[in-house]
């Protein structure tokens, strides 16, 4: 059992078999267009080479959590009161600490935030998550293969 609601299933499903996709770049509803995967950008829009958004990012714009809507000022994070790793946890309806780990792996894994910017590996960590509520970075490598399967 996850530890996420329905409607959270459904977004971190969407998340995931994009990064399983490579994270290719995707033009969205609200007008966003997604052009990389990088887990140390919430939401990043840069003239010269798109959007680039992370685990929660994903979550906000696939889903349409009204980032969208903003002026953008760099990235968006736990700061403010809806920013977006925010947006996402209440959306997904997911426990703080699972958000944290999730969306902030360096500090519960080591390494530094670029270091998880695998989209095979984001991938991998979200299809754990929803089959055994846990999150673990440590488990899959930047291939997204399972380093505890014999």
């Amino acid at each position: 059992m996850t530890h996420v609601s329905k409607q959270g299933r459904s977004a971190l499903v969407k998340v995931a078999e994009w990064l399983e996709a490579g994270a290719p770049h995707v033009s969205l509803a609200n007008g966003m267009d997604l052009d990389r995967f990088a887990m140390d950008s919430v939401v990043e829009v840069n003239d010269e080479c798109g959007t680039s958004c992370c685990i929660a990012g994903a979550v906000c714009q696939f889903e349409g959590l009204g980032l969208d809507n903003r002026q953008y000022d760099g990235e968006l994070g736990w700061s403010g009161e809806s920013g977006g790793f925010e947006l996402a946890a209440t959306h997904l309806d997911m426990s703080d600490d699972d958000a944290h780990r999730m969306f902030e792996p360096w500090g519960y894994f080591g390494g530094t935030d670029e270091s998880f910017n695998s989209a095979p590996r984001g991938a991998a960590v979200i299809r754990h998550f929803l089959a055994t509520g846990e999150v673990d970075w440590n488990r899959f490598d930047n291939e997204g293969n399972d380093q505890e399967v014999s």
